[in-house]
């Protein structure tokens, strides 16, 4: 699918507006793609996760938090409005 549904679009800039449904499809449509095997199994509402799968994947909560601190040791990062875009 070559929709983008992200209200901010550019070369360089990531798609937003999307469900995390959609996220995970996105993961297995890439890893199948380059021949891996998809981490995710979704079946209607049900979705699950192969831990051993070697696909592409979403980050966790806890890999998240540690990009986004960047090298900090404070409890939070900054600002929301510098260091991330979202929609009021």
């Amino acid at each position: 699918i070559k929709e983008n549904p992200s209200s901010f679009v550019g070369e360089n800039l990531p798609v937003e507006n999307i469900t995390w449904k959609e996220a995970v499809i996105f993961c297995n449509t890439l890893s199948i793609g380059m021949d891996l095997e998809p981490c995710y199994q979704v079946q209607e509402a049900d979705i699950t996760f192969t831990k051993e799968a070697n696909g592409f994947r979403l980050p966790t909560e806890a890999e998240w938090e540690y990009a986004c601190k960047a090298g900090t040791k404070q409890v939070r990062y900054g600002n929301l409005p510098d260091i991330a875009w979202y929609k009021d």
